[in-house]
């Protein structure tokens, strides 16, 4: 039991180090494209218009969320979920070793 908690703390403590280092790439790069001059003129958020060829329609119901649309984004989501488990779940089936198998001995 010991060791299944030990493993569950070193996978959280990768997965907190690869979203630090992502977060930090992010950060970098939003750093970078504010120092390059990609600043507001001066202009106040009452002049911005929309960009050309938006409608109201675009986002579904005048801002609102559409269900479809986000029903379909979980069952994609879900369906990536459970693909990923079953193949992590094959690869630890093909890398245990045939002693450690729970196989039924003979007779």
């Amino acid at each position: 039991m010991i060791r299944t908690i030990g493993r569950i703390l070193v996978i959280l403590l990768v997965t907190a180090l690869v979203v630090a280092g992502i977060y930090a790439l992010v950060q970098t790069g939003s750093a970078n494209s504010a120092a390059q001059g990609r600043q507001f003129e001066g202009r106040n958020a009452g002049g911005l218009t929309r960009p050309e060829g938006f409608r109201d329609g675009d986002r579904g119901r005048e801002g609102g969320a559409s269900a479809g649309r986000g029903l379909g984004g979980l069952l994609v989501t879900l369906l990536q979920i459970g693909a990923i488990t079953f193949i992590v779940v094959q690869i630890q089936k093909l890398l245990t070793k045939p002693s450690q198998r729970n196989t039924p001995e003979p007779v």
